[in-house]
């Protein structure tokens, strides 16, 4: 049923307390749905996180982007899943052009499948980000034998216009509304015939866009195979093709689309089910090209299990499955498609199909994969574990993968410790049926990051960044630090992140990489100057918190980072839509990617901060600070932060550009910050010593890495050597050398030789620093230090004679020995803390630091957490630390101003896992007041980072399309009450409030009874109207469900049945009577206020309407307006189901519409229901899939819609073309 929209756009209108900036909720996005002539849609979402509920909200809308069908609240445990057939859980499902998982809280994956039952099916994995550049159609087949459908969604707030570029080089240009939805045939688009090298297509300008592609054969053909794809911005350089089947069932196509306007050229790869390799194949492929056709083409191998394709230049490409009976295909993308986890979304059950299953190792060592298999409320059923050999393929259906039962799973989820290509078929029983899915991975980073600007973050947050903050660091501090550094010299501009929480794009984009690019290549600062609006969009693209240093890291590290001029700063007000739209070039992206950071390295405490300073900024996350002083005539001795431990800003980024050991006479780091010259004294600020442990909560520094060299750099030459080189005689067993700084160096080489025995001379370590560390010199020994310098071009001049005659050559030699070693130990874990202590003991009495590294084996790759001061210490984990699920190593190194000595490694002694003290919502209370509901509610203390408010319309239950609403889902943690002014008066509500930590959430708090805002007035809503449509006879049965939820009484009121022709497009007034005359025992009226009533009665169909027509039914109450109402827009409802209608002689009674209108004959009877009469009618039951609404002449024009209704047309695609 369909409400008139006018009350939904009323009630959904929110106004709840005070908007609160938080990051940008993750969406999972269904793009096409297709519930019309015979088409069903079937939804799948899975939670893939081990430990965290999903909670969201599925939001259903029309092709033209607006709300429809109502909503429904999802939450699901760890590993659970939902599968929902879209016509069953929501009403006017043929309304519905997309869906949309709106996630507050976990991650998710999911899959559409689209099907008419016993004839077509296909399956596409959902949607989890957003196209950022050209989108490309790998494949398109349009003849006489095959149809290509696309569906294309706008998920912008503005219009998009984009320009398809086909293979035979001819271009057609689209546009979508804001949110709009579109699908058609390709066809479609040249007229109904397409043109000769219609094969692929790349769609340009298509930032904001996704979609999907589906391929089927046409009713010529005598096939009914039908597949489908995802529509991506993406290419690969390696592609998987993980399975052949050719037989004489089976057959397998291969599509390898080159979308470049230059050749490319492929290796194929072949291997044996065992992983044994069969040779290489190479085939040229041109700019455009595709190469298309079965595996048995390409002349494998016979023993050929499964192949790759490496290509020169980046490729897209997908794999068909396909019977030779023409019954069955199914395909999946070859692109981005390995991991080291997953999900294989849904096991058929054995009574309905079987589910084939496929693994494939890609790497050149072992796999250890293991299986779990889970049912719908994320209950493991069984655990597998299985190895593969390098390469090696295994397939089996399902049930075989298992030792036990696994009869109750529904899904099967994945780990191993090797990258692996997964994918499932799912077959129906009859052999009609095929679909495809890879193993679906959701992208997750790799850390946890807590988020700065205005953005409201978590301690815990940061020490799952900085997971040693807390413990206490040593005084000591690398020799030969000078007393003042200074780098704002080399700072761009001070400008003004505005009101945007952009500031980590501003510290590492704007400042930190020119710092490092003037540095690098000896630019301007202010002309070369690098684009925080580039990171910042980017950051919002692709990462669910982008206020975040991980954040911004992962874009420089592994996109790059676009010029100032390129991109200039847009201060869209927080509008995370619009950033996340914001729509940028490849050319942009080319750009960007020339100018990429290395890795990133944490530093612990004040001495660590000062060490890297040294070298070069530092990037600092501060919180409770006060810097009101700090906005006006601010003098030299004010400008510094205040600590102030009751002012929590949410955090800030900012980066730290020197220190002055003399200043306010304790020492004082200087920083520029992102809000303006005129804040502070020109932008620039400084933090004191003393208040670094309080206020500063991470540090840390990004390494540059060498520049991509382009035909116009300004670099062409080898850099200069040091110009001096300085070598200690130091009393440790080391020696620490230092230098000075090369403007085009990007590195350094550090070299020794043995005073004397020049044939000794070798490199000894690497450098992007002024300073290095021989913790190799032999104690007691001479040597000569020699410093080269690298770019780009090469090295500099050496010098590998034993003398000092050189200025970048110095003498020094270790004198001291090797520290005793410490002996490192697993104390504990903390659960409720998610924190691990350690003991350290037999630590020598002249060590002062303690580094401590962390790894997932025993053998590294180790992590360095910073130094500490010597002793017993513990690590906190944080929630969304990649050790949590873990037991990992740890390891320490002590170290004095002379020599060091390392542990050995000791393993966490039990798994690390996480327990949230979340509070619980005790009472919630709500009253009515000044057109308001005020609400206040109260907690049992535990911890809370903010509340969640929700709302029902209590006069009508769920089965009617009502929901639950998110009125806010960010209300600060601090808050008890609030008010929502969003309501209509004299509507009844629920409310429910839960809180959100961290993640986790508490159990929801709900209205006993629920309130409303009252009015004085009545007011007639009808809520439901059902018929016994499926083998009645006539007379109909009906009934009505009316609601008076407003203030006064009601004592009769006026019932019209409406009928509405789907042949001829006409709606008709077919019986107008009283309440009262159906009101058969006189106990239903009057209706009191705040009560309902079911109206029961027959309704004998006028002969008229018994023309075989399509109709539905349509109930009217107050249709003459008697009743003073609040509101008029709740009186009408359509009904859900259609009926149609033959006479007694079974032969179809042809009227016309004015017949109709104007029957001769008064037989619209009203009688109590009876099961005594006879049949000689029967109604049919037919979905209804559009609402009209009624017109002053009493016609309704039928809405349109791209997928129908159409009852008898021949399904194709879904689209009506």
């Amino acid at each position: 049923m369909k409400r008139i929209a006018g009350i939904l756009s009323v009630i959904l209108s929110l106004i709840f307390f005070v908007a609160f900036n938080a990051c940008a909720a993750e969406n999972l996005w269904f793009p096409h749905v297709a519930c019309v002539d015979g088409w069903e849609t079937e939804i799948c979402i899975l939670n893939t996180d081990a430990s965290q509920t999903l909670n969201g909200v599925l939001k259903a809308y029309s092709n033209s982007g607006t709300a429809v069908s109502g909503e429904k609240i999802i939450s699901l445990s760890p590993h659970a899943r939902r599968q929902i057939s879209v016509s069953d859980e929501f009403y006017d499902a043929g309304e519905i052009g997309y869906m949309v998982l709106d996630i507050s809280s976990g991650s998710g994956v999911g899959y559409t499948k689209f099907y008419i039952e016993g004839l077509y099916r296909v399956a596409v994995p959902a949607v989890s980000e957003i196209n950022s550049g050209d989108i490309y159609v790998p494949h398109i087949a349009s003849d006489q034998e095959w149809w290509t459908g696309i569906s294309l969604l706008n998920t912008t707030s503005a219009a998009k216009t984009f320009t398809f570029e086909f293979s035979n080089g001819t271009t057609k240009t689209e546009t979508l509304s804001a949110n709009e939805h579109r699908a058609f045939v390709v066809k479609s688009m040249f007229g109904g015939t397409t043109p000769q090298g219609v094969e692929s297509a790349v769609i340009r300008n298509a930032a904001g866009v996704i979609g999907l592609e589906l391929f089927g054969s046409s009713g010529e053909s005598g096939n009914r195979y039908l597949s489908g794809i995802l529509l991506k911005d993406e290419l690969a350089a390696k592609l998987y093709y993980p399975h052949i089947a050719s037989n004489n069932e089976w057959w397998t196509g291969i599509v390898t689309y080159n979308p470049s306007a230059s050749a490319c050229n492929l290796v194929i790869t072949s291997y044996r089910e065992d992983g044994i390799a069969l040779g290489n194949q190479t085939r040229y492929l041109g700019g455009h090209e595709k190469y298309i056709g079965s595996a048995k083409d390409l002349g494998l191998p016979d023993e050929t299990a499964w192949f790759s394709v490496s290509a020169s230049s980046p490729v897209s490409g997908f794999e068909l499955f396909g019977t030779n009976t023409g019954h069955q295909l199914a395909g999946y993308t070859g692109v981005n498609i390995s991991g080291k986890s997953g999900v294989f979304a849904k096991r058929e059950m054995i009574w309905d199909g079987w589910t084939g299953i496929a693994f494939v190792n890609i790497e050149e060592s072992s796999a250890n994969v293991t299986l779990t298999a889970y049912d719908d409320d994320g209950n493991a059923v069984d655990t597998e574990a299985i190895t593969l050999n390098p390469h090696e393929k295994k397939v089996k259906v399902a049930e075989d993968l298992f030792s036990g039962n696994i009869s109750a799973a529904t899904c099967i989820g994945y780990v191993a410790d090797r990258e692996v290509v997964g994918f499932q078929l799912n077959g129906s029983e009859d052999g009609m049926l095929l679909d495809g899915l890879p193993g679906m991975m959701k992208i997750k980073n790799d850390d946890a990051a807590f988020t700065t600007g205005n953005q409201d973050f978590v301690l815990e947050e940061a020490l799952s960044y900085a997971p040693l903050f807390g413990n206490s660091a040593g005084d000591f501090q690398g020799s030969n630090l000078p007393s003042r550094v200074d780098y704002s010299s080399y700072m761009p501009s001070v400008r003004n992140q505005g009101n945007t929480g952009s500031c980590t794009s501003w510290a590492t984009g704007y400042y930190y990489k020119t710092y490092q690019e003037v540095i690098e290549e000896g630019w301007d600062k202010n002309r070369y100057a690098f684009s925080p609006m580039y990171l910042w969009a980017m950051q919002c693209k692709n990462f669910e918190r982008p206020a975040s240093f991980i954040a911004s890291h992962e874009i420089l590290k592994n996109r790059g980072c676009a010029r100032w001029a390129t991109v200039p700063y847009e201060d869209y007000y927080d509008d995370r839509s619009q950033y996340r739209n914001f729509y940028i070039p490849d050319s942009v992206h080319q750009e960007a990617s020339a100018y990429r950071s290395g890795d990133r390295n944490p530093l612990t405490g004040l001495n660590q901060t000062k060490n890297a300073l040294a070298d070069g900024p530092v990037i600092l996350g501060i919180n409770y600070y006060d810097h009101s002083h700090l906005r006006n005539n601010v003098t030299e001795e004010q400008n510094y932060l205040r600590y102030d431990p009751g002012n929590y800003d949410g955090g800030h980024a900012i980066l730290c550009v020197g220190y002055d050991d003399a200043k306010f006479g304790e020492g004082a780091l200087l920083f520029i910050n992102s809000w303006g010259d005129d804040w502070a004294i020109g932008g620039y600020s400084w933090i004191k010593y003393s208040d670094f442990n309080n206020i500063v909560i991470v540090a840390m520094t990004i390494s540059d890495t060498p520049n991509q060299q382009g035909d116009d750099d300004n670099v062409q030459t080898r850099p200069d050597p040091p110009a001096s080189v300085s070598a200690s005689d130091a009393e440790g067993a080391y020696v620490d050398i230092t230098w000075s700084k090369t403007g085009t160096a990007l590195s350094y080489k550090i070299y020794r030789a043995e005073i004397g025995e020049p044939a000794t001379y070798e490199a000894v370590g690497v450098s992007a620093s002024t300073r290095y560390r021989d913790n190799t010199a032999e104690p007691g020994t001479e040597y000569y230090y020699s410093v080269v310098s690298l770019n780009d071009i090469g090295e500099s001049e050496h010098y590998a004679t034993d003398t000092s005659g050189k200025s970048y050559v110095d003498a020094g030699s270790a004198r001291g020995q090797a520290l005793t070693q410490p002996v490192l130990a697993w104390d504990r874990n903390d659960d409720s803390e998610i924190r691990s202590y350690f003991t350290v003991s037999n630590v020598d009495p002249s060590a002062v630091v303690m580094e401590v590294f962390v790894s997932k084996t025993n053998k590294g790759p180790w992590t360095s957490f910073g130094w500490i001061d010597p002793g017993d210490f513990y690590i906190t984990w944080g929630e969304d630390s990649e050790y949590v699920g873990l037991k990992p190593f740890m390891s320490v190194r002590v170290a004095n101003e002379y020599a060091y000595s390392y542990s050995e490694p000791a393993q966490v002694g039990k798994t690390i896992v996480t327990q949230v003290p979340v509070a619980q919502i005790q009472t919630l209370t709500a009253a009515a007041d000044e057109g308001k509901i005020h609400l206040s509610w109260t907690t049992d203390g535990g911890s809370a980072d903010f509340f969640e408010i929700w709302r029902y319309l209590a006069s009508a239950g769920e089965e009617n399309g009502n929901q639950w609403i998110l009125v806010n889902g960010n209300i600060p943690a601090d808050w008890t009450g609030g008010f929502d002014s969003g309501v209509l008066p004299g509507k009844s509500y629920y409310y429910a409030i839960r809180a959100v930590y961290q993640g986790t959430q508490s159990e929801y708090r709900m209205l006993e009874t629920p309130v409303k805002i009252g009015t004085g007035q009545a007011n007639l809503y009808l809520s439901d109207i059902t018929y016994n449509y499926d083998g009645i006879v006539n007379p109909a049965e009906f009934d009505i469900e009316v609601y008076n939820d407003g203030d006064t009484d009601i004592g009769d009121y006026t019932i019209k049945i409406w009928a509405y022709d789907w042949d001829d497009q006409y709606s008709y007034s077919i019986a107008e009577f009283r309440a009262s005359e159906v009101d058969w025992y006189g106990t239903l009226l009057p209706l009191p206020a705040g009560y309902h009533h079911t109206l029961s009665f027959t309704y004998e169909i006028p002969t008229a309407y018994a023309d075989g027509h399509f109709y539905s039914w349509g109930i009217e109450i107050d249709p003459n307006n008697e009743i003073e109402e609040i509101y008029e827009e709740d009186n009408f409802l359509w009904s859900d189901k259609g009926w149609w209608l033959y006479g007694n002689t079974r032969k179809r009674n042809i009227m016309s519409a004015s017949e109709k209108l104007n029957p001769s004959e008064n037989s619209a009877a009203l009688r109590p229901v009876s099961e005594s009469e006879n049949p000689n009618t029967k109604i049919g039951n037919t979905k209804l899939f559009n609402e009209s609404e009624v017109t002053a002449d009493r016609k309704r024009s039928r809405k349109e819609n791209n997928f129908g209704p159409i009852r008898f047309k021949k399904p194709t695609f879904c689209i009506r073309y």
